[in-house]
């Protein structure tokens, strides 16, 4: 998607992050994540399904992520409480390296694989 717009923007957010939870739909299953947590990340601020370490990872994922949002001093030493030196470079790693790649495919116009499907069953 070419993103013009804050809404298009947002939209090709959203659309990055189905992407990468359909990527890690082998490691859900794996990890045994509900399928339901994996629906509820756009909601992971609320804390319904995930736990202050999810939230603080998830917060920094999203200020990496989003142009012009800042990471305060006061939420990186919230981040260090959960996460050593190498837990943080891995951490930053993956975050920038899902950025890079979504980056990557959008300007090739690579489609999505299609890795994730909604479970059927209940």
């Amino acid at each position: 998607c070419r993103c013009s717009g804050d809404v298009e923007r947002n939209r090709c957010f959203e659309a990055d992050r189905r992407e990468a939870a359909s990527a890690a739909q082998p490691a859900r299953r794996e990890l045994e994540i509900a399928e339901e947590k994996i629906l509820t990340l756009n909601d992971y601020a609320k804390g319904a399904l995930s736990d202050e370490r999810e939230r603080t990872a998830l917060e920094y994922s999203d200020a990496m992520t989003i142009t012009g949002r800042d990471f305060t001093d006061e939420r990186f030493a919230r981040l260090r409480i959960h996460f050593d030196d190498d837990a943080l470079a891995e951490l930053t790693v993956i975050i920038a390296f899902e950025n890079s790649s979504s980056k990557f495919n959008r300007a090739l116009r690579v489609p999505s694989m299609g890795l994730w499907k909604r479970s059927t069953t209940g």
